[in-house]
C-alpha cells in the first residue's frame, strides 16, 4: 500500500459515494444522533453522492483537457511565430540581393 499523502485516486466516501472522506459531515448517510438512515434513505444519498462524485470527476477531466489545448497552443504560436520571423529575415535579404542587382 502507498501512504494518503501520494494517492493520486479521488476521494470517494463509502457510506454514499461522494467525493469526500468516509468521517465527513458532507455525508449524508453518516449516522447521527437520531440513528442510522433507513435502506431507502441510503439509496437516495448512494445515488446523489455517485452524481455529486462523478460531477467533480468530469470537471477535473475538463480542466486537464483544457490546459493541454492551453499548451499545445501555446507551442503552436511560439512555432509560428519563429517561422514568420525566419520568413521575413530571408525575404530582407533577398530584397537586398535583388537592389544590389539593379544597381550594377
Amino acid at each position: 500500500m502507498h501512504t494518503e499523502d501520494l494517492c493520486m485516486a479521488s476521494t470517494k466516501c463509502k457510506n454514499c459515494g461522494g467525493p469526500y472522506r468516509l468521517d465527513s459531515y458532507k455525508c449524508l448517510a453518516r449516522p447521527t444522533r437520531a440513528g442510522k438512515p433507513t435502506k431507502e434513505q441510503l439509496k437516495i444519498f448512494r445515488q446523489a453522492g455517485d452524481r455529486e462524485y462523478h460531477a467533480i470527476v468530469r470537471a477535473k477531466i475538463a480542466e486537464e483537457r483544457a490546459a493541454t489545448i492551453e499548451s499545445y497552443m501555446d507551442i503552436l504560436i511560439n512555432s509560428l511565430s519563429e517561422n514568420i520571423a525566419t520568413e521575413n529575415s530571408q525575404a530582407s535579404s533577398v530584397e537586398s540581393s535583388t537592389e544590389d542587382a539593379r544597381r550594377l
